[in-house]
């Protein structure tokens, strides 16, 4: 049986990334990735070119580049319904499947601070909020701009701060976010809104409605 540091070797040795998956691009003249996400190996921070990298042409160090580098690989890479637009050098906007620090799953597109608004465009934008669509439930979608950080519902997109926070649905494609102060409040609101869900489950529309406006109470005394 196979172990993680051999199936690793076994992802390397057949040029796959972190999920198992084969390029079927080439970076060619992007190294974007290179400026815009943080690779702690290298002490590299967010938003800054590695001093490795070569704009447009790669990596200096690239038969030595980080364990990190050699598994990650941007979803223009190895993403077959992303398309031609989609190439970060053109779009500015790199995509990121990853999770987040509670191991949950997360599509982070990160934007190239000098487009700001480049997500917002077409024909970008309907992408992304399709990629949240359909991922609720599943994966968190969120957008990064330099130390902004956008959460992308179907109906919304919410401006966050770092910090726990909770996604929830208040409707058929309608979702809400509330942030939480602390993990221990978080894990609160969680228990409330699991009693709230089994209370719902028993209740008439009318009955529903008015645990609806309790919701909007929780949100309210949660900020």
């Amino acid at each position: 049986m196979l172990d993680y540091q051999d199936i690793k070797a076994s992802f390397v040795q057949a040029g796959k990334d972190y999920f198992g998956r084969k390029p079927f691009r080439v970076c060619g003249s992007c190294s974007l990735c290179c400026k815009l996400l943080k690779v702690e190996a290298l002490d590299k921070p967010a938003g800054e070119w590695c001093k490795h990298c070569v704009p447009g042409e790669g990596c200096g160090i690239y038969a030595d580049r980080p364990e990190g580098c050699k598994f990650w690989m941007c979803e223009w890479l190895v993403n077959r319904d992303l398309r031609d637009e989609w190439f970060p050098a053109k779009s500015k906007i790199v995509i990121d499947r990853t999770m987040n620090e509670h191991g949950k799953r997360m599509i982070r597109f990160v934007v190239d601070p000098g487009y700001p608004n480049r997500w917002r465009e077409e024909p970008w934008y309907h992408v992304i909020k399709s990629v949240a669509k359909n991922g609720m439930g599943i994966w968190q979608t969120v957008i990064e701009v330099g130390d902004r950080n956008w959460i992308v519902f179907p109906n919304k997109e919410v401006q966050v701060k770092p910090g726990p926070g909770m996604s929830v649905r208040v409707a058929e494609e309608a979702w809400e976010y509330i942030p939480c102060e602390s993990q221990e409040h978080l894990m609160k609101l969680k228990e409330g809104m699991d009693q709230l869900a089994a209370w719902s489950n028993s209740l008439s529309d009318v009955e529903r409605a008015i645990g609806l406006a309790e919701l909007e109470a929780m949100k309210e005394n949660a900020k």
